[in-house]
């Protein structure tokens, strides 16, 4: 079983990793991190902003996980060799077994899809 629990996070295209509480809050708290201003996230509002704003840092390289109950949710906007790297070492990072099911959400292709954490570890999940 993995130790993500409920928690989120965001990883930069670099690898980094941040544990955050809420997406849409650490953006606008740390707009610097993602390549943004403090003009750029001025007057925001959660309800009406939130998706436009995640997507924006996403289509940067960035990747949203929330863990869940169920499952774990992995969102970025568009699964290339950098993501699917990216994706791997958080996996094996914060210990999921195999047989664990994650769900992989891309949003250029309005895509989601649940998949073995096996077959993201061992290049069965291949960018389109």
């Amino acid at each position: 079983m993995n130790d993500v629990g409920n928690r989120g996070f965001w990883l930069s295209p670099q690898g980094t990793e941040y544990e955050i509480g809420d997406h849409f809050n650490y953006i606008v708290d740390n707009p610097e991190i993602f390549g943004l201003h403090k003009h750029d996230v001025r007057g925001l509002n959660y309800s009406a902003d939130r998706p436009r704003l995640l997507a924006m840092v996403m289509q940067k390289g960035w990747i949203r996980v929330r863990g869940g109950s169920q499952t774990t949710t992995i969102q970025f906007w568009q699964l290339d060799t950098t993501r699917v790297r990216n994706i791997r070492t958080f996996l094996n990072k914060h210990t999921f077994e195999d047989d664990e099911t994650v769900s992989l959400s891309e949003l250029s292709r309005k895509s989601v899809t649940n998949t073995k954490v096996s077959d993201i570890k061992y290049a069965r999940t291949k960018p389109a």
